[in-house]
């Protein structure tokens, strides 16, 4: 069986300064004439394999993700129904949860870039993440990590120990720092195996994020479904265990990669090689920081998406039709916004693409600025349908008289909830992958790591952002009441759609006066070059 190769940039700045010195002549006639243009280490040929490296990548990581999602997505049912958590005491858990494990990998992407190489600091972090989940297995699996069941037709019940909350805080701890070595280098991993150096390769980097990104929605799409349905019907020790096996599967898989440790024996440290170099690496990926700021607001709203939504579909008639018997999980829901994804991304990459380079002679069709701003715009629709369906089923609730019955379902269909999923799928097209492809466009090579860690803070703001929101609401209104019944969900995400409607407009502000990192042409997939781009 032949070997696949992997390439990884550990020391972009050696490199690049060796690519500067390729001589005209046999060499020079290699590099333009072979689509897979190589380097050499240490008088070794290094051949950037483009899409034959991928599908083993995108493999990897669909198993990772199947693996971390499957445990995180239906984690508020879990906390509510199984360690009597209140839902705003839930739902501030999980964002706090949340908004730590985007921040680690900040420090993944330092040790990745600096020190140890991506596949390295992916490898513990696979392990870290894998015993997070096995400990979370564990305590759905033994009865005394968990209170007892509260006795039925009571609201009163007995709350979680001290020590089973330290049980789930551990889960939750080596989960975030399992993130901290997964998140930051796996996109960057997968983008260097394409040579920017080279016409060809450099043009499918463009669509390398789209596919990316539609690797980890298919396998959201499983775990929303086939998982969530297991949590809420077979047991939650199940649901649980099965993801975390696929964590351990996704440690163990049979990748080759090239050698990982060239940062050992003396090997010189690229965040050494020239102090000024540095510097303006810096520089460079400090002018990204107002356009993260922007982000962080929307990740905000999203955060509702896995709290307060689950808990108003759990109200709603969740039967597909009405003669069914069958019901939808309430996390479940999450799958029309994969579902959404998984159409718009090919439809997009495929068609859209080309059409809209031709309207605006640039060879992505938007550039990432433009991508994102569309998908702020939908993020402010996205709140506007929330709202609505809120005030619909809040009406429905009363004139069934069960405003004050949060445990009995209420005569109306969970599909009332389907727009705000879909928008959210349409919002991630655009401004997610617009994220991600500009932060690892227009950061140093040396530091592509801790660029696609800069999207995860974005995420982990958003949550930490969520968790003041809603505690301050919590405490100066009756908008989220532990009977959401009789709450306003309706005016809190009125609230949600004016910040996100001012945050469009600093947005606009910013991008206005950004400028690219210099490009080279770009052509098209034929070899025609389309446009010229020299920003600065």
């Amino acid at each position: 069986m032949g070997r696949v190769l992997f390439w990884q940039e550990e020391h972009a700045v050696e490199l690049h300064k060796s690519s500067m010195n390729l001589e005209a002549g046999a060499e020079g006639d290699q590099r333009a004439e072979d689509p897979e243009w190589s380097t050499t280490w240490r008088g070794r040929r290094i051949v950037k394999g483009g899409w034959k490296t991928s599908p083993f990548i995108f493999g990897n990581e669909a198993t990772e993700k199947l693996g971390a999602i499957g445990l995180q997505v239906n984690l508020v049912t879990y906390l509510v129904q199984q360690l009597h958590f209140k839902p705003a005491d839930a739902s501030n858990t999980l964002t706090t949860f949340g908004g730590t494990a985007a921040f680690t990998p900040f420090v993944g992407a330092i040790i990745a870039d600096a020190y140890v190489g991506r596949y390295w600091v992916v490898l513990l972090g696979s392990i870290l993440f894998t015993l997070g989940s096995f400990v979370l297995t564990i305590q759905a699996l033994v009865p005394s990590l968990r209170p007892d069941q509260c006795a039925a037709k009571s609201s009163l019940c007995e709350r979680s120990t001290v020590g089973q909350l330290g049980f789930l805080y551990l889960s939750f701890v080596l989960q975030a720092a399992g993130s901290g070595g997964i998140r930051p280098c796996v996109a960057a991993f997968g983008a260097d195996q394409f040579n920017e150096e080279d016409p060809k390769q450099r043009t499918q980097i463009l669509h390398f994020f789209n596919w990316y990104y539609f690797t980890l929605q298919l396998a959201t799409l499983i775990t929303s479904t086939v998982f969530v349905w297991i949590q809420d019907n077979v047991g939650w020790a199940v649901g649980f265990g099965l993801p975390a096996v696929l964590m351990a599967l996704s440690v163990i898989t049979a990748i080759v990669t090239d050698d990982d440790q060239r940062r050992s024996g003396g090997d010189v440290d690229p965040w050494k090689v020239s102090s000024v170099h540095s510097v303006e690496e810096l520089k460079l990926l400090l002018r990204l920081l107002p356009i993260l700021c922007t982000g962080v607001l929307v990740f905000t709203a999203w955060a509702q998406q896995g709290t307060f939504w689950v808990q108003q579909g759990r109200t709603m008639d969740r039967r597909l039709v009405a003669s069914s018997s069958f019901e939808i999980p309430p996390g479940s829901m999450t799958a029309f916004t994969t579902l959404a994804l998984l159409v718009l991304i090919p439809v997009y990459d495929k068609l859209g693409i080309p059409v809209l380079r031709r309207i605006t002679g640039h060879p992505r069709g938007l550039t990432s600025l433009q991508r994102m701003a569309i998908g702020l715009v939908v993020s402010i629709l996205v709140m506007v349908a929330a709202a609505a369906t809120e005030v619909k089923r809040r009406s429905a609730a009363a004139a069934a008289g069960l405003l004050d019955s949060p445990d009995r379902t209420i005569p109306i269909s969970i599909f009332w909830l389907l727009p705000q999923y879909v928008l959210i799928g349409v919002t991630e097209l655009f401004l997610s992958i617009g994220q991600i492809e500009f932060f690892y466009d227009q950061s140093p090579e040396s530091m592509r790591s801790m660029a696609t860690a800069v999207f995860w803070m974005v995420i982990g703001g958003g949550n930490y952002c969520s968790t003041a929101m809603v505690s301050a609401v919590h405490a100066r209104t009756n908008w989220v009441p532990d009977n959401i019944n009789r709450g306003r969900l309706d005016l809190f995400y009125w609230m949600l759609a004016g910040i996100l409607t001012v945050n469009l407009g600093v947005y606009l502000v910013v991008a206005r006066w950004y400028r690219y990192k210099r490009w080279n042409d770009v052509p098209e997939e034929n070899g025609k070059v389309l446009k010229k781009v020299e920003q600065t």
